[in-house]
């Protein structure tokens, strides 16, 4: 189940279930994706790449992946969720004003919105028996003592947009609470929680990081933890 927290990246989204596919694991029949989650655009993606040139030194270190500005038109009322690609006249009007706000703000970047209509029209179609309203499919299972319902949130606690090294964090809420926020799993639901604690301290990107080091043990920790960040490959801090 993807709840409706997430921002979805639909040609990542695909491209990640197509591999899973190639290596005999098909779960295009097992897959939720919340009716009410919003989508993450090409656009957004140019747009997170202006907002950090924008700042020089003081950028925020992103994956520039588009999260940021897709949460930004979350908040602003002027997103486009998941259920919006089923309504063809109105996915248009909000695809196209979103964009030209944007270029509005930026400049007028490259950008094909037809194309890009065209292209998601394709996967609304292939994205359509996956989506559903998750609320009444978590309610049944929590109600259900047989079920147990396993979460994974996005990054660490002190990259939550509320609680983290603030303005060096993410856009959403990565600490428990956003279990019930993006999943719609209800509080009294949750019986234990459980941290889970790195032995040393990494950073991705920018922000500060007293402990740093930056000498033969941090070489030596980043050769042998591995610590590479997942989504873009950059080195660990």
């Amino acid at each position: 189940v993807i709840g409706n927290g997430v921002v979805i990246h639909l040609p990542s989204f695909f491209a990640e279930i197509d591999k899973l596919q190639a290596q005999g694991i098909d779960v295009s029949e097992r897959m939720r994706v919340s009716d009410r989650a919003h989508l993450v655009f090409d656009f957004h993606q140019t747009v997170d790449g202006l907002k950090e040139a924008e700042l020089g030194n003081a950028q925020v270190g992103t994956t520039r992946k588009g999260i940021g500005p897709a949460y930004a038109n979350k908040a602003s009322r002027s997103g486009l969720r998941v259920h919006h690609l089923f309504q063809r006249n109105d996915f248009r009007q909000r695809l196209v004003r979103a964009v030209a706000s944007r270029q509005k703000r930026y400049g007028p970047f490259e950008y094909d919105v037809e194309a890009e209509i065209a292209r998601y029209e394709a996967y609304a179609e292939r994205l359509r028996p996956m989506v559903t309203d998750v609320v009444p499919l978590i309610s049944d299972a929590v109600r259900d003592p047989a079920q147990q319902i396993l979460v994974e949130g996005a990054n660490a606690l002190l990259l939550d947009i509320d609680y983290g090294t603030y303005p060096f964090v993410t856009s959403s809420n990565t600490t428990v609470g956003g279990v019930f926020t993006g999943l719609g799993v209800p509080p009294s639901a949750l019986k234990r929680s459980i941290g889970v604690v790195k032995a040393y301290t990494t950073r991705v990107g920018s922000g500060p990081f007293p402990t740093e080091l930056v000498d033969a043990v941090g070489e030596h920790l980043t050769d042998v933890g591995h610590e590479y960040g997942t989504t873009t490959g950059r080195k660990r801090r």
